[in-house]
């Protein structure tokens, strides 16, 4: 199962802000598990009300924990639907807000690490937060199809393999396409 995590309705940024989990409903969730009043309270005095009480960690591990039995209930619901199915989460970038690390979290299991396809051309650089996080992963970095012109042009994919555990093939129209002759194009 593939997840496009782009999230193209957030054209700011392309991926989930960390600001994103103040929203109201959420917000009065956190306050009944903290067993504090609930109340309608304005945006900008929820956030003056964690840093008061200093519940700021407790907050985002909070969220992180919403977005881990997310990412867990669909994982429950893939491997329903398809046993032993692999996960993959296409991001443009590797993200470890609280968001993205409970969705990792939740989307993983040790006999099934979660795959992760992004443009990021080190992962190995990350490895060590996803070890420390528990969370198990393994990524795929892109080979563009416009890197491939000739035979030897595959020397790439030994290139990516000895940074990442995989590959993935980035717009198969292309293949379909004339050769572009202006780089514009």
């Amino acid at each position: 199962v593939v997840l496009d995590l782009e999230m193209y309705c957030r054209k700011k940024t392309g991926s989930f802000s960390t600001a994103m989990g103040f929203n109201a409903q959420t917000f009065k969730k956190f306050l009944r598990q903290q067993h504090l009043p609930v109340a309608n309270i304005a945006l900008r005095d929820r956030v003056l009300l964690l840093m008061k009480q200093s519940l700021g960690d407790t907050y985002f591990r909070f969220l992180e924990n919403e977005a881990q039995e997310i990412g867990a209930t669909m994982q429950a619901q893939f491997n329903k639907l398809i046993p032993n199915c692999k996960t993959m989460c296409y991001l443009p970038q590797i993200n470890i807000s609280w968001f993205y690390k409970g969705l990792y979290k939740g989307l993983t299991c040790t006999h099934q690490p979660l795959q992760l396809l992004t443009f990021n051309s080190e992962f190995f650089e990350h490895e060590e937060w996803f070890r420390k996080n528990n969370i198990p992963a393994e990524h795929a970095s892109v080979l563009m199809l416009s890197k491939l012109k000739t035979v030897d042009d595959f020397g790439w994919v030994d290139y990516l393999l000895s940074r990442h555990q995989g590959i993935w093939l980035n717009r198969f129209s292309r293949f379909i396409e004339p050769q572009a002759r202006d780089w514009t194009s």
